[in-house]
């Protein structure tokens, strides 16, 4: 991950800089979620990663342990 490819989005879901590319709808409320309960907080990162996204290919259920089980 790299500058180029983070996105800036207001608290309406809308792109308003960095990489115009559209959102995850399902994404920005989680994060949203997380900025509007604790405005501490300056950012909040999500992506998936070449191994998780290439789980997900083959279709195979992973129990949801926890989180750390996509590992």
């Amino acid at each position: 991950m790299k500058p180029s490819d983070l996105v800036l989005v207001n608290h309406a879901g809308e792109v308003v800089g960095g990489n115009l590319h559209s959102i995850n709808p399902a994404g920005f409320v989680i994060h949203f979620v997380v900025h509007k309960h604790r405005p501490d907080v300056i950012a909040a990162v999500h992506c998936h990663s070449v191994p998780s996204k290439a789980y997900s290919a083959i279709s195979c259920e992973l129990e949801p342990i926890n989180q750390d089980a996509c590992r």
